[in-house]
């Protein structure tokens, strides 16, 4: 009776630990367990509880409810069950049983969480891994340049991107640069990069491709009327990564503009006013006028050993010629057409955008005064830029630039004229008491032999010819 009573005992209480889920042991994969996760503030919703074997990978998952419970199928027994939410500590269990009660505390302290992401470059087609590009490139974006008087896409790049050579053709308004950027040994015989905006290669005003080898300083400048108030950033391809995007016609490396588009938000107006001022350097040191009639007499005087030699007609130095006046000053003609020089940049821009459409409008004027006397140029730039976006895969993108230049230059090469007139000479007529007259004295022409050669007044030639070029570009797309 004894030994009944003492089995009955034990299958009793071996079928209560059975029905204690705390103290069951998961014998087999394949074993569903479960549990409750919470805290001091009670059961806790989303947290992560997974099982990871030895090496850390995850064999199975699953995420608490509203009342903090979670189950699964066990993978392996041998695995260890790991519960983690942010802001509480990580906790690690060997699974030992099938139901778990797990209480989790806060950490004091949460570790920082760092998100990275692979860079890519943007160019005309699809985006490119930065480290799956072979070839060499440079990106500059026009936040570099906030606040920088700079008018002209080549003033931008002037001395930022290694390797690229760029050399003002002139100090006359828009005359623009000569660009060298992969040396002068090229397929096509020019050495001019090739510029491309928006994925568009960029056009001259007769929407025809321009000839580098041919153009003058004036028709490449206008390569370059894209207002840096509205370019976004600047990447410079020079060798394969240039030719095989762009074949033969990036032989000489690819300068790839990229413009500002709206963005989602509250629209937002920018105003901003640049003023440059610009001068001429001294340059080189002439004679005047007393020195050069000097430096002539003494040129006669020498062969023949005479004084008759430097006093004859043709000299222009005997009191006898009527117009002997006209050649017995100091003149700086250098300094006449110099001057200080003024520029003015307004620029106006309204963006914003919503859920299905983002827009940019952009306006701006550039006022400039050259260095040089009767040098001005008025240009006006604007761009609309509207992004519809149909759905996550269809966008529909417009883009309408324009731009118009106004470029009154002069006639002559004022300075290289000043530099070569003689220093003796009056620039205006004089009366009987040497009195400046308001009429320009022009010198009398000369036959060489080979043609007349007309003595041209700079200040005449400034004044009193014309020279006044005028632009219009637009550009619409869609």
């Amino acid at each position: 009776m004894k030994k009944i009573k003492e089995t009955l005992f034990k299958g009793t209480c071996a079928l209560a630990l059975g029905l204690l889920p705390g103290f069951a042991f998961a014998q087999n994969a394949g074993d569903v367990i479960s549990g409750v996760i919470s805290d001091s503030e009670g059961p806790m919703m989303m947290v992560n509880v997974v099982e990871v074997d030895a090496t850390g990978r995850i064999v199975s998952h699953a995420i608490t409810d509203i009342n903090g419970e979670w189950s699964f199928r066990l993978g392996s027994p041998k695995n260890k069950l790991q519960v983690s939410y942010i802001g509480y500590e990580t906790v690690s269990l060997a699974i030992n049983k099938t139901y778990f009660d797990i209480t989790m505390k806060d950490m004091a302290e949460i570790e920082e969480v760092v998100i990275k992401a692979d860079r890519v470059t943007e160019s005309s087609g699809l985006a490119i891994p930065e480290r799956e590009i072979s070839g060499a490139s440079q990106r500059i974006s026009m936040e570099e340049f906030e606040g920088l008087g700079i008018t002209t896409v080549d003033e931008a790049l002037q001395g930022r991107i290694s390797g690229l050579d760029i050399v003002f053709n002139s100090g006359d308004l828009g005359s623009g640069s000569s660009m060298h950027l992969r040396g002068t040994s090229t397929i096509t015989g020019n050495t001019n990069p090739l510029i491309v905006v928006d994925g568009n290669v960029w056009h001259n005003d007769f929407n025809q491709e321009i000839d580098y080898a041919s153009a003058n300083d004036e028709k490449f400048a206008e390569l370059l009327n894209v207002n840096p108030e509205d370019i976004s950033s600047i990447t410079v391809l020079k060798d394969a990564a240039a030719t095989a995007i762009w074949g033969t016609q990036g032989s000489n490396g690819v300068i790839e503009i990229k413009t500002k588009r709206g963005s989602r938000g509250k629209t937002r107006t920018t105003y901003s006013l640049r003023m440059n001022g610009t001068w001429q350097p001294e340059g080189i040191k002439l004679m005047n006028g007393d020195q050069y009639t000097m430096f002539l007499k003494e040129a006669y005087f020498n062969p023949e050993l005479s004084d008759d030699a430097a006093d004859i007609d043709v000299l222009n130095y005997s009191p006898s010629f009527s117009e002997y006046n006209m050649y017995n000053d100091n003149t700086d003609w250098a300094k006449l057409v110099k001057k200080f020089g003024l520029q003015q940049s307004h620029n106006l821009s309204i963006s914003g955008g919503g859920e299905k459409a983002n827009f940019r409008v952009a306006a701006g004027f550039d006022h400039q005064n050259g260095s040089i006397i009767a040098q001005k140029l008025n240009r006006f730039t604007t761009r609309v830029a509207l992004d519809y976006f149909v759905s996550d895969r269809i966008k529909v993108v417009t883009n309408f630039s324009m731009t118009y230049t106004k470029n009154y230059q002069n006639a002559d090469g004022l300075l290289s004229l000043a530099l070569e007139r003689m220093p003796n000479l009056s620039p205006y007529y004089e009366d009987a008491d040497g009195n400046d007259t308001d009429i320009y004295y022009h010198m009398r022409s000369q036959d060489t032999g080979n043609g007349i050669n007309y003595q041209v007044n700079p200040l005449a030639s400034a004044y009193l010819a014309q020279n006044i070029n005028t632009q219009l570009s637009i550009q619409p797309e869609f």
